[in-house]
């Protein structure tokens, strides 16, 4: 996975990554993620198509 391998390069520390959702806020662009093609720091979303949790967010999911 490319993006997985983009993140582990790029050193870093994440909970969770929307795959696919609707974008609310399309008045002003999303903040890039440095070093990671196609990754932007999600604003307000309406759906979720899918999501990645790492280790730590689904501990956090749980408590």
């Amino acid at each position: 996975m490319n993006l997985m391998h983009d993140l582990e390069a790029a050193g870093l520390t994440w909970d969770l990554i929307y795959i696919g959702r609707k974008r609310m806020q399309v008045e002003r662009p999303e903040k890039s993620v440095p070093r990671v093609r196609n990754l932007v720091e999600a604003d307000y979303s309406y759906w979720t198509l899918g999501y990645v949790l790492s280790l730590r967010g689904a501990h956090k999911l749980l408590a």
